[in-house]
C-alpha cells in the first residue's frame, strides 16, 4: 500500500478557509463603510481613524495568512518527500518502538532490553484479545535481548498469523521490577499517510516513522 498524497483533496487548508472567511469580513465591511460615508452628516463627518484602524489590521491578518499558506505548502512538501523517501522501507526489516509484532509463517520477532541485571525475567506473549498464549524465562543479562516465537502456544499447538504482543517482566534480587523496553522486528507492506503524520504499515500495525530504530535488508 503507497499513498504518495500527503494533503487530502476533499480538505481545504487552514489557511485557505482564514482567507476566505477574511475576504468574506472585509467585503462586508466596505459595505458598511460606504453606507456609512453615503449616510454621514456633513456637518458632523466621522472620525475616519477607527476605519484606518480595521484597515490596517485587515492588511496584518492577509499578511499572516499568506505567511501561513507558504508554511503549509512548505510542510506539505517535506511530507511528501518524507513519504517518497519511505517507499524504499517497503519489503525491509524494521525494528521500532512497539511490544507488538506480527507472527507470519511460524516467526514473531522482538527485541528488549533491560536496564539493569535481572534475578529473573518473564516472558508472556498475548494474543489480540490480550489473553497469554505463551510464558517463557528471557535472559537476565543488562542490555537487549533477541527474542524469537515459532507461534506455538503453551500447548504446543501452532497459532494463525497475526499480531500478538510481547510483556517484559523483570525484578531484582529484591523482587523490584526493572525498566525494560520492548521493540518488534518485522517487515513492511506499506507507506502512507494519516492526518499529516507518515506512518509504515507493518502487518497491518501502523508505526510513525519517528518510531523506527533501524531498517535492514529481510533476513
Amino acid at each position: 500500500m503507497v499513498e504518495i498524497n500527503p494533503v487530502s483533496v476533499a480538505e481545504a487548508s487552514k489557511a485557505t478557509n482564514a482567507s476566505t472567511k477574511l475576504t468574506d469580513n472585509f467585503e462586508t465591511f466596505l459595505t458598511l463603510l460606504t453606507t456609512q460615508l453615503q449616510n454621514q452628516d456633513p456637518l458632523e463627518p466621522m472620525d475616519p481613524s477607527e476605519f484606518t484602524d480595521q484597515l490596517v489590521q485587515f492588511t496584518e491578518v492577509e499578511q499572516s495568512i499568506a505567511t501561513n499558506k507558504k508554511l503549509e505548502q512548505l510542510v506539505s512538501l517535506a511530507t511528501q518527500n518524507e513519504l517518497s523517501g519511505a517507499v524504499s522501507f517497503i519489503g525491509r526489516q524494521v525494528e521500532a518502538k512497539e511490544n507488538r509484532s506480527i507472527l507470519k509463517d511460524g516467526q514473531a520477532n522482538w527485541k528488549y532490553k533491560l536496564d539493569e541485571s535481572a534475578e529473573s525475567v518473564t516472558l508472556r506473549v498475548l494474543d489480540s484479545s490480550n489473553i497469554a498464549v505463551f510464558k517463557s524465562n528471557g535472559e537476565k543479562d543488562l542490555g537487549p535481548h533477541n527474542f524469537e516465537w515459532d507461534g506455538k502456544n503453551k500447548e504446543g499447538n501452532q497459532l494463525p498469523n497475526g499480531v500478538y504482543t510481547l510483556l517484559v517482566t523483570a525484578v531484582d534480587k529484591r523482587g523490584n521490577t526493572i525498566n525494560s523496553t520492548t521493540n518488534m522486528i518485522s517487515s513492511v507492506d506499506g507507506v502512507f499517510t494519516k492526518d499529516g503524520e507518515n506512518m509504515l504499515d507493518v502487518g497491518g500495525i501502523s508505526i510513525p516513522l519517528d518510531q523506527v530504530i533501524s531498517v535492514k535488508r529481510k533476513e
